[in-house]
């Protein structure tokens, strides 16, 4: 009997310790020693946003909300240690979200920026020519309402053109010049169109006789350099586009690496490499038509981010 006194006690002593353990592991939501996270919330082209809303969330419940201060800032304090996502609103974008963020015991985070990213239309005027950070060049261009297919775009509002003009190109630029960035906006072409209707985006622009432009038709999507006035196609690539039927069109740079997608982000349809625009301005572009051709179109949530890898 006396043999089994000894492993007995040690049995109960151990067990009584992993009872009542320190949680010094760093990964324990029980750890006494709380993550900090502070940042910065931030437009495309990095000025500050005051009155953002960002959200701390764990397993879907928010467990903490800030709001931006007039720099821009906002701090969550006393974070239990887990893995959490980040929510951001502000007037005139589409709600950020940056998941997973791991904040472990003890991670004190004070540079922690979010950039929105997604222009919505949702907070412009209906009828308004120049929606929030764009300037309507030329061309019939106002804030539409489109409620249909809510899965497919942000709802309401849309950024309508209707270009029946046949000398002069429908152009909105984004108020800001980009050198390195990730460019996409969604757009629908309406039926009313004619048959050689053509829509598209143009970046790197310098002024109206230098940039680059990527359109798309029925059946076809197209690179376009425009230097000094002379127009030349870089590339001509078959692709059926349907009306009535949203779609996503867009080109990540990097120095004179263009990279073209369409619908599959993650999959460039083509890149082309060339050096003779290496910043300049992005906008939605709707092209001077053939004689008696109108093209309606629609974009919404457009995309502008300077971080090519968020």
């Amino acid at each position: 009997m006396k043999r089994l006194i000894l492993p007995l006690l040690l049995l109960t002593i151990g067990s009584t310790t992993c009872l009542k353990a320190p949680h010094s592991n760093k990964y324990d939501p029980q750890n006494p020693d709380k993550a900090i996270l502070q940042g910065y919330v931030y437009e495309p082209d990095a000025v500050i946003i005051h009155d953002a809303i960002v959200r701390l969330l764990y397993d879907g419940e928010v467990i903490q909300t800030d709001t931006t201060d007039h720099e821009g800032s906002f701090e969550f304090m006393e974070i239990d240690p887990g893995v959490y996502k980040i929510t951001a609103d502000a007037y005139y974008y589409n709600t950020m979200e940056q998941y997973p963020e791991s904040l472990w015991a003890g991670v004190h985070d004070h540079d922690f920026d979010l950039y929105l990213s997604t222009y919505g239309f949702e907070d412009d005027l209906l009828n308004c020519s120049s929606p929030y950070a764009f300037v309507n060049v030329q061309g019939n261009w106002n804030i539409n309402e489109d409620y249909q297919e809510p899965e497919l775009h942000s709802i309401p509002n849309v950024f309508f053109c209707n270009n029946e003009d046949t000398t002069v190109c429908a152009l909105s630029l984004y108020r800001a010049e980009a050198s390195d960035f990730w460019f996409e906006t969604k757009l629908k072409i309406h039926g009313l169109s004619g048959p050689n209707w053509a829509a598209g985006i143009i970046f790197r622009y310098q002024d109206v006789q230098n940039f680059y432009c990527l359109n798309i038709s029925a059946d076809t999507i197209t690179f376009r350099i425009v230097k000094n006035g002379s127009e030349t196609i870089i590339r001509n690539i078959p692709y059926n586009f349907t009306t009535d039927t949203w779609f996503t069109l867009g080109v990540k740079t990097s120095a004179i690496i263009m990279k073209i997608f369409v619908e599959d982000d993650s999959m460039p349809l083509f890149q082309v490499i060339d050096p003779s625009f290496l910043e300049g301005k992005l906008g939605l572009l709707v092209p001077c038509q053939y004689a008696g051709t109108i093209t309606s179109v629609s974009f919404d949530d457009v995309t502008i981010r300077r971080d090519l890898n968020q």
